[in-house]
């Protein structure tokens, strides 16, 4: 990881190198991109068991903060699961304009709710 850091400006490296550094202090672990996998692989192969199995996985480690504020932090990760949902789908078969199209919607509609309990709803529906 070091060495793909270096290509960052001084102040953006700096800031990463310290959130990695306190991370490992604090022994932080994000979610298991193994699980990601499982996820995303349901949905490329159709397959809502599967995926309804690994959403109701539980795990060591949590979700990345991605904003200063707990509703947009959320709400981030909900359209980075989306985002990601969609390109699953269009390895699946569906078309690359219906996937972009639900993804638009689904983003839109999120963007409407106003607290966290029901982003995390809105985000085991979406998938």
């Amino acid at each position: 990881m070091d060495q793909d850091v270096h290509v960052l400006s001084g102040q953006v490296q700096k800031r990463v190198m310290e959130e990695i550094f306190q991370r490992q202090e604090n022994e932080e672990r994000h979610n298991p991109y193994e699980q990601e996998l499982r996820e995303l692989y349901s949905i490329e192969q159709g397959d809502a068991e599967t995926l309804a199995k690994s959403i109701s996985e539980t795990y060591e480690g949590a979700f990345g903060i991605l904003a200063k504020d707990p509703l947009r932090s959320h709400k981030n990760l909900v359209i980075g699961n989306i985002t990601m949902a969609s390109r699953a789908a269009i390895r699946g078969g569906l078309s690359v304009e219906e996937a972009f199209t639900v993804a638009d919607s689904l983003i839109q509609q999120l963007e409407e709710i106003d607290n966290i309990p029901e982003v995390s709803a809105f985000k085991q529906e979406a998938q």
